[in-house]
């Protein structure tokens, strides 16, 4: 199903038991280990980029897309339950 491919899953060394993953279909993706995923994509520039890579860097993500650049998505343990 290329609709479930995931790119890249990485966790947040500052909190081990956060997690982010991207897909280039589906887009990007937070969670506490164990918890819900939460969609990034609210902060994500319209039409959604192809997500391939990502990165955690202090308190913000860092997502590479396929031709449209490097977004930061800051603060995005607000989002998380």
């Amino acid at each position: 199903n290329a609709s479930a491919t995931l790119a890249q899953i990485v966790f947040d060394r500052a909190h081990p038991d956060i997690a982010v993953a991207c897909s280039p279909f589906t887009g990007v993706f937070v969670s506490k280990i164990g918890g819900p995923w939460k969609s990034l994509e609210p902060f994500l520039p319209k039409p959604l980029p192809a997500v391939v890579s990502v990165a955690i860097a202090n308190d913000s993500v860092y997502c590479g897309s396929e031709g449209r650049g490097i977004f930061r998505v800051t603060h995005y343990l607000s989002i998380l339950p």
